[in-house]
């Protein structure tokens, strides 16, 4: 590992600290890559920045971001745009090497942002010529035999630096804040990761990009620390408990509240550990039966939350029939199947949508309506997500006293 940080600064010129964003935003079952919206370079030698973003190619199109302005199809162009000036860069810079934080697979990692930018490319051309064929992609460099992009940057020019810290410190698997604190590295303009698809949706593109750029600025004066072996280690994580661990599932209708349902995955994760709050965007083997391992994790869960946005009640599917009203549908059957069980079913209303009335509702999940429900607004959501774990912990400590007070008698 000394060796790869020795690569690294041998010259220092041609070696670059790499991070982007979005990062943390998951797929949904359809495998749709996240968008990006920056992508930042620090050179280790020189220190210069480069920023390739989404902004940056609005202000250089003289485009405006506002909430009315900032279409999909229009973010979906800067994005390309942004990806042929990334992918310029990195051809011009054939021995480049690139020191990252764990940018190891197809979820975050270049092959991500090669299967973002492939992506996205299709959509263009699709838009373009209405059809996604080689002929029609070839002048976008999407046909088959063309060079490969740029971005599929081979193995032996990335480093990872959280690999390297922890094979020559024993540095465990940690975040670049607590590790930056610790080492008093300056964290003006970085967005953590669980709070970067509240930024892209609320269109601060901006902070996005400077965030990035905070990102391989720290992983430059982190691997400069490493290299020089004067890197100071974060405060150890306290010890897990021994107590069986708390276990939530959300339940949420895809094209209602699939973001918001993404956002409070990872806040959750966050306070109980990802394998402790169930998701079915991607917490489903492939190959598994879906129904048997939806009750297994609802037989399992002690918090069952119930997301509803302001087209939970009336979506329809594709022969226009309104799903709610369906005995198939896997909202209705993961609450119905939840109340009928142990855990505590709580409402979680999104944004200013209202409880169900009775008439909305199938007979049931009318059990439904008499459940405290939570609120998860928008501009407010780190703050409500913050009050549902604390109402989460509150509850499970109540119920722990009850245990205990019925064991003593």
């Amino acid at each position: 590992m000394l060796q790869r940080l020795g690569d690294l600064f041998a010259s220092p010129g041609r070696s670059y600290a790499i991070h982007y964003a979005l990062q943390r935003l998951r797929r949904g079952r359809d495998d749709r890559a996240p968008p990006v919206a920056a992508i930042a370079l620090r050179n280790l030698g020189t220190g210069d920045l480069r920023i390739f973003s989404i902004k940056a190619e609005a202000d250089r199109a003289g485009l405006s971001l506002s909430t009315a302005a900032a279409s999909p199809e229009t973010l979906l162009g800067l994005e390309y745009s942004m990806f042929f000036e990334l992918d310029d860069f990195i051809a011009q810079h054939p021995k480049a090497m690139f020191v990252h934080w764990y940018m190891r697979d197809a979820r975050f990692g270049f092959e991500a942002l090669e299967l973002r930018h492939r992506t996205v490319t299709s959509e263009v051309v699709a838009g373009i010529h209405g059809e996604r064929s080689v002929a029609s992609a070839a002048p976008f460099g999407f046909g088959a035999g063309l060079p490969p992009l740029a971005i599929r940057v081979p193995d032996e020019r990335r480093i990872d630096l959280a690999r390297v810290l922890h094979r020559l410190y024993g540095i465990g698997q940690v975040g670049l804040r607590p590790l930056a604190e610790a080492n008093s590295l300056a964290l003006a303009e970085l967005i953590d990761g669980k709070d970067e698809p509240m930024a892209f949706a609320e269109g601060n593109y901006a902070r996005l990009a400077w965030s990035s750029a905070t990102k391989a600025r720290l992983i430059a004066e982190l691997a400069t620390l490493a290299k020089q072996g004067t890197i100071a280690q974060p405060p150890q994580r306290p010890a897990r408990s021994a107590e069986p661990p708390l276990r939530v599932f959300i339940n949420y209708r895809r094209r209602d509240s699939q973001a918001e349902a993404n956002w409070l995955h990872e806040i959750l994760s966050e306070q109980f550990g990802d394998d402790n709050v169930f998701i079915d965007t991607d917490d489903i083997p492939p190959g598994s039966d879906f129904d048997e391992v939806l009750r297994s994790q609802i037989d399992r869960c002690d918090f069952f939350l119930a997301l509803i946005g302001s087209d939970w009640a009336n979506a329809v599917d594709d022969n226009g029939h309104r799903r709610l009203g369906s005995e198939n549908d896997y909202v209705r059957l993961e609450i119905r199947t939840a109340l009928a069980r142990s855990a505590q079913v709580v409402p979680v209303l999104i944004g200013d949508t209202r409880m169900p009335s009775e008439i909305e509702l199938p007979a049931d999940l009318l059990p439904l309506r008499r459940r405290q429900a939570a609120t998860l607004r928008i501009p407010d959501f780190r703050a409500d997500a913050a009050r549902l774990v604390s109402q989460i912990k509150e509850t499970l400590a109540k119920r722990k006293l009850a245990a205990a007070g019925g064991a003593a008698r």
